[in-house]
């Protein structure tokens, strides 16, 4: 193993240790400053995700990539344990009272990003999609806690249509700026796709539970973007009455078999996705099995709290 070799596998132990040692400064901040749980998740979350998005060239090699999500993994587990998470340094990640799994979905999201897009060959696929997760989700997370008025129920959670509208604001500007200076998309589609990516990014993190928008909001804008950038003006219309007819459709049929909008939206981000990546007679198989979980649900009602949506995650 040359010297170069050497010093580059050391850069993995290296970030893992500055990672730890940043939650320990957001944590000694927070207690001079008494910045509350969520604040402190977010600056993490954020560092985090900057850092992230340098990886493909900070580690030019795969195998240091993945042996430093695999770290990082072992990590993350360590920071759960109780002695770890409350008092100590894994506070910053886990003072908030919910149950999240957001910091292994974040490694997961990094390493499915990472893959998909050639190793970080194709820089918008990999950059765009966590610069959303890590600006637009921390901006919508703050704006919600601290302004959200008009509320809306997810799984047993809440979040904020103010939140939401400062999502989608947030993730157009990304997008519209990534695609300019990452892409060769025409400059007539740009502001086109910007929307539809937004728009789409939005659904998907609204509908998001337990901290699985980390891995879900920016593998599925990935996956969009791999159908829409070579996309003509008329196929990124499509894109969007698909997205719409997807949504519409499922929350009517919600109505009419009395389950949750939450799950409804959920099935149609499902379909939508599936019909995007692999076409319209795809749907079918997918579309069937879904509707045989909703009946043998009605039929033997499982003793899961939100079973629809342990399906559809299924």
């Amino acid at each position: 193993m040359t010297l170069q070799s050497v010093l580059m596998a050391a850069l993995v132990p290296i970030s893992v240790g500055l990672l730890v040692a940043l939650m320990w400064g957001v944590r000694i901040v927070a207690r001079r400053y008494e910045l509350s749980a969520e604040v402190q998740r977010k600056a993490v979350h954020v560092a985090t995700g900057i850092f992230a998005m340098s990886l493909p060239w900070l580690l030019p090699e795969a195998w240091l990539v993945y042996s430093l999500l695999g770290l990082a993994i072992v990590v993350m587990c360590v920071l759960r344990l109780p002695a770890v998470a409350k008092g100590g340094v894994g506070e910053a990640l886990h003072g908030v009272e919910r149950a999240s799994w957001g910091d292994l979905m974040l490694v997961a999201a990094v390493g499915t990003l990472y893959f998909f897009s050639g190793q970080g060959a194709v820089p918008v696929l990999y950059i765009l999609p966590l610069a959303v997760l890590t600006l637009a989700d921390a901006a919508a997370a703050l704006a919600g806690s601290s302004y959200g008025r008009m509320r809306y129920t997810v799984e047993e959670g809440q979040k904020s249509l103010e939140g939401s509208t400062i999502f989608f604001l947030i993730t157009w500007i990304l997008a519209m700026v990534g695609l300019l200076l990452l892409s060769d998309v025409p400059r007539t589609n740009v502001v086109l796709l910007s929307v539809m990516a937004a728009a789409f990014a939005t659904v998907v993190e609204a509908d998001s539970w337990r901290g699985l928008d980390n891995l879900f909001v920016p593998v599925a804008l990935q996956a969009v973007l791999l159908d829409a950038l070579a996309a003509d003006t008329m196929r990124i219309v499509a894109l969007l009455a698909m997205l719409t007819g997807c949504m519409a459709v499922t929350i009517t049929a919600s109505r009419l078999f009395d389950f949750g909008r939450h799950e409804a939206r959920v099935g149609g981000l499902l379909i939508f996705m599936v019909w995007t990546i692999a076409g319209l007679e795809d749907v079918i198989l997918p579309g069937l099995a879904l509707a045989t979980f909703v009946a043998s649900e009605r039929l033997r009602p499982s003793a899961a709290a939100f079973p629809y949506l342990n399906g559809l995650l299924a």
